[in-house]
């Protein structure tokens, strides 16, 4: 974690290390890395009750498989489900 708190520390955040990131937000549920999707999965509470935000890690072709819409570099949405 050194690293991460290096980082904070240079980017002149209120956060000055990753225990003040993990204990500002709430993790609702955490999916764990499954070594048949080849992905893991973590859901954080934004705002109680209201907003969520959910972060996937792994690998790309299994989860644009599961991508309906994404992002490009201009901040444009396209849907996958045209193409």
């Amino acid at each position: 974690m050194a690293f991460v708190d290096g980082s904070l520390a240079t980017l002149e955040r209120k956060e000055r290390n990753y225990d003040d990131i993990k204990h500002q937000h709430k993790i609702l549920k955490m999916f764990p890395f499954n070594s048949e999707t080849k992905k893991m999965t973590v859901v954080e509470e934004l705002e109680a009750g209201k907003r969520v935000r959910v972060y996937t890690k792994g690998a790309s072709e299994n989860i644009l498989q599961d991508c309906t819409h994404i992002l490009d570099s201009n901040g444009s949405i396209i849907s996958l489900e045209d193409a």
